[in-house]
């Protein structure tokens, strides 16, 4: 009967533990995990759903209206290709790997630099392209509707394509691009030195601390087996409690996660009328992506541990003892 409580209290402190201790292991197993970010699945996720989320939001100015979302994620797609994106990264966290951590990163923009003024001269020729003649209207109010930028709206009676494409071409020569640093220098040594420390420790013992917080929850499994003992059937049935209710919850977070964001944002749109719920939700869900990176590793933890629980759940009634209570 002792063991027993002993061994409701332990349960009881492996079902508030575990889901701390999974969300500490998804968290160094994504955010602090440099080899994360180097995951080209990872990369192509965060690069795909960022330019979604900022073709959506400049399809709403007005400028740009003239293209469609498909259009300037194609645009942005060209000023920052994907291979760029993942050569860049993979040379930043090759550096942030080295021990020591090294004084600083260097992020090299010069594929970028080279790229942008054709990239950008594109962007005008389709954009000009899609220009219309301008109506009486728009004749009459041409300076309004050529904007702050001095941007065209529309097509002047008295300019060809070609004309309006060599006159924004000029806005934008290639001198505009020469303060365009060719590098960025990021001085790490301007972090304090204990967060800095905490940095360095973190990225190159990552391995052994996802190991200690696997221990700690196998720990707690094994000292309830040891202190029910016998027979082994109880012993598994307590085991398979422990997997089984532990991982349950955690299979379920991203189901529950999501309805909390929405619940959230439908309540703070009541009490803001005036703010645009579309683009709240749009921002919202971009939020959403990142946060899942994370939430989606709880939630095979949560598959692995319910799984295994109803596999030791199954086990323990195909066991035959003479007695299945404790002595």
């Amino acid at each position: 009967m002792i063991r027993r409580i002993f061994a409701s209290l332990l349960l009881l402190l492996v079902l508030i533990t575990t889901p701390l201790l999974s969300f500490l292991y998804a968290t160094f197993e994504t955010y602090l995990n440099p080899d994360f970010y180097q995951n080209e699945d990872v990369v192509n996720k965060i690069y795909d759903k960022s330019l979604s989320f900022i073709s959506t939001n400049l399809a709403q100015n007005e400028n740009l209206k003239i293209f469609t979302e498909e259009e300037i994620n194609e645009q942005l797609k060209q000023i920052l290709p994907i291979e760029t994106l993942l050569e860049l990264n993979k040379s930043i966290f090759d550096q942030i790997t080295k021990e020591p951590l090294p004084n600083e990163i260097i992020v090299d923009l010069t594929e970028i630099k080279e790229a942008l003024p054709l990239s950008i001269t594109e962007i005008i020729e389709n954009y000009t392209n899609k220009l219309e003649p301008c109506t009486e209207e728009e004749i009459a109010n041409m300076v309004n509707q050529q904007g702050e930028n001095g941007i065209p709206t529309c097509l002047p009676p008295d300019m060809t394509k070609e004309q309006v494409i060599n006159s924004l071409n000029d806005i934008q020569s290639s001198d505009s691009y020469k303060n365009i640093p060719s590098q960025l220098n990021l001085n790490l040594n301007a972090i304090p030195a204990q967060p800095r420390m905490l940095m360095g420790f973190i990225i190159h013992n990552n391995t052994l601390i996802r190991g200690i917080l696997i221990g700690l929850f196998l720990l707690q499994i094994i000292l309830i087996g040891l202190i029910i003992f016998k027979p082994i059937k109880s012993v598994l049935r307590w085991v398979a409690n422990a997997f089984f209710w532990t991982g349950l919850p955690l299979a379920l977070m991203n189901l529950t996660i999501e309805g909390t964001v929405k619940a959230v944002l439908f309540q703070f749109a009541g009490q803001n009328p005036n703010i645009n719920l579309t683009q709240a939700d749009q921002t919202m869900q971009f939020v959403l992506t990142f946060i899942k990176l994370m939430t989606d590793k709880i939630v095979i933890h949560g598959i692995i541990l319910t799984v295994i629980g109803i596999v030791l759940f199954i086990i323990s009634f195909l066991i035959h003892t003479k007695n299945d209570e404790l002595k």
